[in-house]
Parts: C-alpha cells; structure tokens; sequence
C-alpha cells in the first residue's frame, strides 16, 4: 500500500545492493518515525516523490503522509517489514 523512496539512497552507486546496510538504517528509521509520530524526522526521510493509494483507490502524497502524522489521524503502533528488492530500487511492503 506504501511506497517509500529514500532520497539519495542509490543515487551515487547504482550497484549498490538494495538490502545493505543503508537501507536497512533508513527503514530502521523511518519505522521509529511513524511509530513515534515524529514528523520532523518524517520530513527528512520521506522522499517529495512518495506517492500511495488508500484502501479506497484515493491518491495520496508526501504533505498528506506528514498532516496525517501531525494532525494525529494516522497513529501506527506496531509494524513488519519485508523487502522486494530490484535493479536498484526497493519497495517496503
């Protein structure tokens, strides 16, 4: 349902292994972010390009992501991880 784009992640070695260490600190991260609702973090993370559906087909992106986590409606309590690595790019599911 989220697609999560680190800015800058592979963008100097497109051969990097998108299961590293980078990227598991930058959804190690992220994670810590949702859960704690910290939005400043959030920010930093979250690349401008995110874009997801909602259950209800609905388009959302990056400033909906963060008022979201701001105005309190999104609260996360608990998430799992797996990753589906590509060329050079990962998707979190």
């Amino acid at each position: 349902m989220v697609t999560t784009l680190f800015p800058g992640l592979l963008s100097n070695n497109t051969t990097a292994d998108p299961t590293d260490d980078s990227l598991r600190a930058c959804e190690a991260a992220l994670r810590k972010a949702q859960i704690e609702g910290d939005v400043t973090a959030l920010e930093q993370l979250i690349d401008d390009a995110l874009h997801f559906t909602g259950p209800d087909g609905a388009v959302f992106g990056k400033a909906d992501d963060l008022d979201a986590h701001r105005e309190g409606w999104a609260r996360i309590t608990r998430l799992g991880w797996r990753v589906a690595a590509g060329h050079v790019s990962a998707v979190v599911v």
